[in-house]
């Protein structure tokens, strides 16, 4: 394998200049679609909400004595959420995030039971859709009020976990979240369905946890963000350390059967910058490493765009797939760029298989989109990491993936192509879904815009 990697400032300097071929957006805005990082409430609010927790143990439904985390791979299609806010469906005929929508929901399995959160102003819409292509005897429909604004990103608001003991699915929330309508999503599910919601004392959002088979992850800046809140409203065990305590909290709300890992890397992750550059005689900017905070440990803000799982392998190892830039820009014919962060994702990479992991890399491309009358270029990775994933055997397995190779990226037809095969030499069935560059450019992909509710047993 031929590994490409720049060594001097000029070189970075070079591919991030004018010579890059204007890329501009091959379709229309969306009005009111907000990305995954979009936050309406501070970071003192959110504060002031955790402080709030226990005073309000009255009220809170008490967590189950047994836990069980809604696995990211193992097990069939059970049961999905999905939230389709009334941006998704205005204008639907040249809707992007529409047109994704419909060819998603058409490529699940025909087993697959739904639950759709829907604005009331698109609610009939929606299930007149549903209705004429077959959906009616399997959906779960409900909708908020239009003033509510909720966002299509399904995954994060809340952890879904089955109690062992009585079979009853829980929506498990943090303490506080940063998108404030997001919040109402799991008490306006359970008013529609049997699910039942916990409030915890936690900070986190689902993309940033996967669980395995007999562990779970969770992206480590956030259990950073839950030690500043907890340490002032719950005390430590005696001989228990506020690392210990955190690791226990995390393990009695979403699996107390599983192991608990955090990720994150061990050398330093560059932070958010702004850059200018010179286009035919005009500056512009250039904005990457979008949502990286100072002291993050992540590349990426969750763990869910660059990672996926691959199930139990006959030696006995869990196999995990990592991103690796260096791939992509190989078959793309393209020097790595400086902004790609290869070895940070190589540093995560390494340090899960030393602790037992099955790790295997596949391309994540990095790319941009322009705005020229803003005169900006936004960077963003256009993940095939993010996908469903459905292994309900290691002879039975199916991966739905986003693809790129759309309007003005043509050329990441050659990443498309190449995850797929590469996906098909682990031995899975290998859907293609629609252009994902709508959502990526907003942050995330397909895994982000859903929440696996239950599944079935892996044979």
């Amino acid at each position: 394998m031929k590994w490409l990697v720049m060594h001097n400032k000029s070189e970075a300097q070079k591919i991030t200049m004018s010579e890059l071929p204007l890329k501009i957006k091959h379709f229309p805005d969306v009005p009111n679609f907000h990305s995954q990082y979009h936050k309406d409430s501070s970071e003192e609010a959110l504060k002031r909400k955790a402080l709030s927790i226990p005073f309000l143990q009255e009220f809170i439904t008490p967590k189950p004595p047994k836990p069980r985390i809604v696995p990211s791979a193992d097990g069939s299609l059970e049961r999905i959420l999905f939230t389709i806010p009334a941006c998704v469906t205005a204008d639907y005929e040249n809707n992007p995030l529409w047109k994704v929508y419909c060819d998603l929901l058409k490529k699940l399995p025909s087993y697959t039971r739904l639950i759709i959160l829907t604005h009331e102003s698109n609610h009939l819409f929606v299930w007149h859709w549903l209705e004429d292509n077959g959906f009616a005897d399997r959906i779960d429909l409900g909708h908020l009020p239009n003033y509510l604004d909720f966002t299509v990103w399904a995954e994060d608001a809340y952890v879904a976990i089955t109690d062992e003991e009585s079979k009853q699915t829980y929506l498990v929330e943090p303490h506080s979240f940063p998108r404030s309508s997001d919040e109402l999503i799991a008490e306006a599910v359970s008013g529609f369905t049997e699910i039942k919601t916990i409030q915890s004392p936690l900070y986190f959002e689902g993309g940033n946890i996967l669980a395995g088979d007999d562990f779970f992850f969770i992206g480590a800046d956030y259990a950073v963000k839950t030690l500043g809140y907890v340490k002032e409203i719950i005390s430590p065990k005696d001989g228990e350390t506020k690392p210990d305590l955190i690791y226990r909290l995390y393990q009695e709300y979403f699996d107390t059967s599983k192991r608990l890992i955090f990720i994150g890397a061990t050398i330093p992750v560059p932070t958010r910058r702004v850059k200018e550059f010179e286009r035919n005689g005009k500056t512009w900017s250039e904005i990457f490493y979008i949502k990286n905070k100072g002291g993050t440990v992540q590349p990426l803000f969750h763990i869910d765009m660059f990672m996926t799982f691959g199930g139990r392998q006959a030696n006995g190892k869990y196999q995990l797939i990592i991103g690796d830039p260096r791939l992509a820009a190989e078959i793309l014919g393209q020097k790595v760029s400086p902004y790609a962060m290869p070895e940070v994702f190589d540093n995560i990479a390494n340090n899960l298989q030393r602790i037992g992991f099955e790790v295997v890399r596949n391309p994540l491309p990095l790319t941009y989109m322009d705005d020229p009358e803003e005169r900006e270029r936004y960077w963003y990775f256009a993940t095939a990491n993010n996908s469903l994933v459905e292994i309900k055997s290691q002879e039975d397995k199916t991966i739905w993936i986003p693809t790129y190779g759309h309007g003005s990226w043509p050329e990441l037809k050659a990443t498309d192509e190449a995850n797929k095969a590469f996906y098909e030499s682990l031995g899975f069935k290998v859907i293609m879904l629609g252009d994902f560059h709508p959502f990526a450019e907003h942050s995330g992909s397909v895994h982000c815009i859903k929440k696996y509710i239950s599944r079935g047993k892996r044979e």
